[in-house]
């Protein structure tokens, strides 16, 4: 878990515009223990508290500027198939690192949002384009990573939480509609709307497009609704086959960290399940 906050299109001076961002990340020092740090490029304030999972070494703080410094990527989440797709690219784009966000960035570099589809993981980012001169905002396929945003005085304001935005000055008015389907119905983390009237959730598979006139573009990457439906085998061994071997993919891609992996236990069905994938999976590599 890392926290990214940023201000694209400054209307203040640049000093103001870093004590602003100062701010922000500094709410969110509890999602990034591990360093923070603050880019600057034309308009646009980027900011960047660090949790290290994967390739610890500074090289890997974000916002993360690419070599020819054109693209810049302020990523919060993990790409689990991120080994993968660096093997399909390493003859297209020139590593630094050995991070996944660098593979991401390389990504979105290559392909813009159509790459998304190749990319396995959780995330929310804010990505520059700097040929294009447009931002891209995106956040993954079922909203596990959360993404914030607002409009406040002609800039355009993001972050990984909503008190990032309100020690930014956005103000506070209250949604009533949101706060009434909570009290009412118990409504929570539905659709683009918070408790507060100013400020928005980027939804889960959705993307934002900001170009070089401040203009916005929303539209939606992923749609569980239009994935076609998986032939699973018949045959009830076939099936729990399946189904295993599934499971254990899935939770081996998910132990990719270069720190200690931990499993905290519920005494649940889900959990239990995961350990036991986890010691078969350490058995393998032992």
């Amino acid at each position: 878990m890392c926290g990214l906050s940023g201000i694209i299109g400054l209307n203040l001076s640049e000093n103001d515009g870093l004590i602003m961002v100062r701010k922000m990340i500094s709410t969110l020092a509890h999602r990034g223990p591990d360093g923070q740090k603050i880019v600057i490029n034309k308009d646009n304030i980027y900011g960047f508290s660090r949790l290290a999972i994967i390739d610890l070494n500074k090289r890997s703080m974000q916002p993360m500027i690419s070599k020819d410094k054109k693209y810049i990527l302020s990523f919060n989440g993990e790409i689990y198939n991120y080994k993968e797709l660096r093997k399909e690219i390493s003859d297209k784009y020139h590593f630094l690192t050995e991070s996944d966000s660098e593979v991401l960035m390389a990504v979105l570099t290559l392909w813009g949002l159509k790459g998304l589809d190749k990319v396995y993981g959780m995330f929310s980012f804010c990505f520059y384009d700097g040929p294009n001169n447009r931002h891209i905002l995106a956040r993954d396929r079922f909203g596990q990573k959360p993404l914030f945003f607002s409009n406040q005085d002609s800039s355009f304001l993001y972050a990984s939480e909503i008190k990032a935005l309100l020690v930014a000055g956005v103000n506070k008015d209250i949604n009533y509609k949101s706060v009434s389907g909570y009290i009412m119905d118990g409504a929570i983390d539905y659709g683009s709307d918070t408790f507060f009237s100013n400020i928005y959730q980027l939804e889960a598979g959705c993307f934002l497009i900001i170009d070089n006139n401040a203009q916005m573009k929303h539209g939606r990457w992923y749609d569980l609704s239009e994935m076609k439906p998986y032939e699973l085998p018949k045959q009830k061994k076939e099936l729990n086959n399946y189904i295993v071997s599934t499971f254990n993919d899935v939770c081996s891609q998910h132990y990719n960290a270069d720190v200690p992996v931990g499993i905290a236990l519920s005494g649940g069905l889900d959990s239990s399940s995961m350990l036991a994938s986890s010691a078969e999976f350490k058995n393998d590599k032992d």
